[in-house]
């Protein structure tokens, strides 16, 4: 589960970054696991329909604090859970 993401940056409304907190809960596990990813994407405007296209989702930092030995599994998983085709976001 990814909770709504912050955005740090958005550089020439060409590439944003953004971290969001998430809860993994792993088969079998007792509950779920807490951590913060970052990830950035690219991004086009279209300003007619006032919509953004995300393309190219990277998660490029995880923070696990109760189980950093599980970061990079956890990050390896996330990266395949992103969408691979294009999101579209109202932009506001």
């Amino acid at each position: 589960m990814a909770y709504q993401p912050q955005l740090d940056s958005w550089n020439l409304a060409s590439r944003l970054t953004a971290r969001a907190a998430v809860a993994i809960k792993a088969p079998g596990a007792p509950r779920a696991t807490f951590g913060v990813i970052s990830f950035s994407a690219q991004t086009q405007v279209d300003k007619e329909t006032r919509q953004v296209a995300l393309e190219n989702f990277t998660i490029t930092k995880v923070n696990f604090p109760s189980a950093p030995a599980m970061a990079s599994s956890y990050q390896a998983a996330l990266q395949l859970a992103l969408p691979l085709q294009t999101a579209r976001i109202a932009r506001s």
